[in-house]
């Protein structure tokens, strides 16, 4: 809530440019099938919202509020049925580079609160030559963590029209960036419309 009302407020500012993107998010793979190895996360759709204000000639400050439903799903029957969404704030800045005007690059910074909603109760798995019981996630819990940022985005169309350009973005989050062993990544990539 106190990321949504920083974002109101900063929208009372003199804007450069209100953004809206639709894109696709894939987390580094972590998801375990029913072998045991590890498979690929789906992709997952998200929305984000931002307003972009110039802060010095050719940088811009532009944050987002977006949000990922993650399409990650167990490979097995023991997990249960749960739902699993991300809200995120992005504070990011980008670079209009004067030589490629349809390019700009990014950097940053995000708070991601991810929230799990699951049936909840127990149940008992193989552990070896024996079982052991384990725990389901039960109603709704919310996890905060914080992700550095980079990306690159391109406008392949301009118009005089409500959109002013159309545009694509590559973008990655990395999460734990100085711990080696808990690193990860996650891209997304999209099409940004610029009002």
């Amino acid at each position: 809530m106190r990321a949504l009302l920083i974002l109101l407020a900063l929208l009372g500012l003199p804007a450069h440019a209100l953004n809206f993107s639709l894109h696709m998010s894939q987390p580094q793979d972590k998801v375990q099938n029913q072998a045991g190895s590890e498979a690929a996360d789906p992709l997952s759709p998200g929305i984000a919202f931002g307003h972009a204000f110039e802060v010095m000639d050719g940088m811009h400050f532009a944050p987002q509020l977006g949000y990922i439903r993650n399409e990650v799903k167990s490979d097995d029957h023991y997990s249960g049925k749960y739902k699993i969404e991300t809200l995120y704030l992005h504070y990011d800045f980008y670079h209009q580079w004067r030589q490629l005007e349809s390019l700009r690059t990014h950097f940053g910074f995000a708070t991601m609160a991810k929230r799990i909603k699951g049936e909840g109760g127990t149940v008992v798995i193989p552990n070896g030559t024996g079982t052991a019981m384990a725990y389901r996630p039960g109603g709704t819990k919310t996890s905060y963590t914080h992700a550095f940022t980079t990306g690159l985005d391109w406008n392949f169309l301009e118009t005089n029209g409500a959109v002013k350009k159309y545009g694509g973005f590559g973008q990655l989050f990395i999460y734990e960036i100085l711990d080696g062993e808990r690193r990860m990544f996650t891209a997304l990539l999209g099409l940004n419309l610029e009002f």
